[in-house]
């Protein structure tokens, strides 16, 4: 999970398969949102991510729902 979220930077190739990898993961294993400062990152490069990268729109959906586990998520 963490060799992941590290991935999800713009300037690193693949950001998009990346995202929907994540995405996949957490969809399967809801669980690994878990710690807190996994979510706590996770959080934050996704809002770097919407913000600053030309993604496209099926991977901006799948962002958008690891925001929203992120957000269920948290107690």
């Amino acid at each position: 999970m963490r060799h992941l979220l590290s991935r999800l930077d713009s300037e690193l190739g693949f950001v998009e398969l990346n995202v929907h990898t994540l995405w996949a993961l957490v969809h399967v294993r809801p669980d690994l949102l878990r710690e807190r400062k996994i979510r706590d990152e996770l959080k934050m490069r996704i809002g770097r991510l919407l913000d600053e990268s030309p993604v496209s729109a099926r991977t901006r959906r799948e962002l958008e729902a690891l925001r929203y586990g992120v957000a269920i998520a948290t107690p």
